[in-house]
């Protein structure tokens, strides 16, 4: 597993409105698959449902298939974002 801080790239305003967090989410999925297709990724699919979670980027680069969770944080009060990714 490997992480991508995109802290210096990319700021996330600290909303506290009831659906922050799913804006935030879909901020930073939306930045990830951008920076992704910028480093030759091909996007398989986005938001992939399965009966044992979701998986937020399915991509393929070179000979191998990638599956990418991504952590948008606002700010590191709670832990940076890769400490939230079980592995």
């Amino acid at each position: 597993m490997f992480t991508i801080h995109f802290k210096s790239i990319m700021q996330i305003k600290n909303d506290n409105s009831k659906n922050s967090h799913l804006q935030k989410g879909s901020k930073g999925e939306k930045f990830a698959a951008k920076f992704l297709k910028h480093k030759r990724f091909t996007i398989l699919h986005k938001n992939y449902k399965t009966n044992l979670g979701e998986i937020d980027i399915i991509a393929h680069h070179i000979d191998t298939l990638v599956f990418i969770e991504v952590k948008a944080r606002s700010s590191i009060d709670f832990g940076n974002p890769s400490e939230a990714v079980d592995g």
